[in-house]
């Protein structure tokens, strides 16, 4: 990349980082929670690889099902290009190779598929407007997208839509003080298994000892962001060398 990071942009960019990494290591341990279906999908061609997009240009990434309704997206944000997965129709024009690892599956297998032909911004979503996660009275989606700051956003690379800390933040998850296994009759949380799968997905690095970042998987984020990390990356951390079989 040209130019020169600032101290800010440098903690902005590791703290964009590390969201992600908690993202995908939360998605990883619970990556058998299936949506209703677990079919194996045909692989998706983009018809992208050849385009180079402009530094301004903005698309949706959204994970629905086949009953979601997502009319809303193109009806109220009709200049951003959508990209909406259906992850339980195999036979939709954008789905996903396995539905399985909820929203992960379908942010991944986009990046994977246009890595070399991603737009400047990319907003990555849900398929329903009205979510109790939305900050905004009325749960709405809609007011937050139009008045998203594209220009805030490649200043700092990576924005969370959810501003409120609760859930996940300061600090959600101590690895090291958190590994002791659930009690009987207690739900299995990340906190239990971050540390193991921290160390399966990135050996090298060393556990931190708090993790924290908004919930709940709606963000946008920059070209360059995603490029901070190689594809290959994004393949392992999808599960293409972790025993499972799917194709990216």
């Amino acid at each position: 990349m040209a130019g020169h990071w600032s101290p800010r942009q440098r903690t902005n960019r590791a703290n964009t980082v590390g969201a992600f990494v908690f993202f995908v290591v939360f998605i990883y341990f619970f990556r058998d929670t299936f949506l209703p279906s677990s079919t194996p999908a045909r692989k998706h061609r983009n018809d992208y690889s050849h385009m180079a997009l402009g530094d301004n240009d903005v698309e949706m990434v959204v994970a629905s099902m086949k009953h979601e309704n997502v009319s809303w997206l193109d009806e109220y944000l009709p200049e951003w290009k959508k990209n909406i997965y259906v992850v339980d129709d195999n036979k939709a024009k954008l789905t996903v190779p396995m539905n399985k690892g909820r929203e992960a599956m379908v942010f991944l297998t986009y990046i994977i598929d246009r890595y070399d032909s991603l737009p400047g911004n990319v907003v990555f979503h849900h398929a329903e407007r009205f979510q109790w996660h939305n900050d905004n009275p009325d749960y709405d989606a809609l007011p937050l997208l139009q008045n998203f700051r594209f220009d805030n956003l490649k200043k700092v690379g990576y924005a969370n839509l959810r501003c409120v800390w609760v859930l996940g933040c300061p600090a959600e998850i101590r690895p090291i003080k958190d590994e002791a296994p659930a009690k009987e009759g207690e739900p299995i949380h990340a906190r239990h298994v971050y540390k193991a799968a921290f160390q399966e997905l990135f050996p090298s690095l060393e556990i931190p000892e708090e993790v924290g970042v908004t919930c709940c998987s709606q963000f946008a984020v920059r070209r360059e962001t995603i490029h901070l990390r190689p594809r290959a990356e994004y393949l392992g951390w999808k599960g293409e060398n972790r025993g499972w079989k799917g194709q990216p």
